[in-house]
């Protein structure tokens, strides 16, 4: 026979252990797509620089 009020806290410590490790898991893949994410605006900002610097041609 297991007390009540450790079970309950057994139980409140296993939810806790669970919410914590699945937050964690969610922090790095959201740091994982950050990442992912601002790769692809540095090179969409180096592509606006280029384009920036070429040459106005004229359509006549």
């Amino acid at each position: 026979q297991v007390p009540l009020g450790l079970a309950l806290l057994l139980c409140f410590v296993l939810g806790a252990l669970v919410g914590i490790l699945f937050s964690i898991t969610q922090i790095l893949k959201n740091k994982n797509k950050a990442r992912v994410l601002a790769k692809k605006v540095a090179v969409a900002e180096q592509e606006v620089a280029n384009l920036r610097q070429l040459p106005i041609k004229s359509s006549h």
